[in-house]
């Protein structure tokens, strides 16, 4: 995948679980990642698949 089409963003304040404890600090330790499909004028695709 190209670079340009990454996004990197941190969020300093959205912790799932304390960090005053070492579980704590090890169940936020962790990094989300979020897939978006390519819009219909990205892709250049005529036909759409609803299922």
């Amino acid at each position: 995948m190209p670079a340009a089409r990454l996004k990197v963003s941190v969020c300093a304040t959205c912790y799932v679980a304390p960090n005053a404890t070492p579980d704590g600090r090890r169940a936020n330790r962790r990094a989300d990642v979020e897939l978006a499909m390519p819009s219909q004028a990205e892709t250049g695709d005529a036909a759409t698949h609803k299922g």
